[in-house]
């Protein structure tokens, strides 16, 4: 989103411990780049939390230009909500992305660019746990997930 143009960022993320780790990662990345944090708002892992927040951002005197956001659901009912009561489009207007790569998010009217978080890996290593008799989980143990490039942001 920054090389797109991105200029003001916001997070769209839920109360869990996925989301405030996202949203740490996200900062993190901003203040790397020497930008100011993201505006952070907090919604529900779904269309409806999405498109709520979205409201909420189309009305802010600072509409954000660039949003990443906790999961697809929320991302999909940001878009809906900048286009339906904002009349913005995506690449044009802002810049989003959204984290899960579900089926809904390569669907030609949302195209959104997205991480994959490798579900089929991560379930691979949980089984190998399973049968090792390993009791918890190991923080060091990660899996990587990949950048999905769509056209919801302007590289794609």
């Amino acid at each position: 989103m920054l090389a797109g143009g991105g200029t003001r960022f916001a997070y769209a993320g839920a109360d869990s411990i996925a989301s405030r780790a996202r949203r740490d990662g996200f900062c993190a990345a901003l203040a790397e780049a020497g930008l100011a944090p993201p505006r952070c708002l907090i919604g529900t892992l779904d269309h409806d939390g999405g498109y709520a927040i979205g409201r909420e951002l189309l009305v802010s005197s600072e509409r954000p230009d660039a949003i990443f956001c906790v999961n697809d659901l929320t991302a999909i009912g940001i878009v809906e909500a900048f286009r339906i009561e904002g009349g913005l489009n995506c690449p044009d207007d802002f810049q989003i992305i959204g984290f899960d790569d579900i089926p809904a998010a390569r669907w030609p009217s949302y195209d959104l660019t997205t991480f994959n978080q490798n579900v089929d890996e991560m379930a691979s290593r949980a089984a190998e746990f399973l049968e090792a008799g390993a009791i918890r989980f190991r923080p060091a143990t990660k899996v990587d997930f990949t950048l999905v490039e769509r056209k919801s942001t302007n590289r794609a």
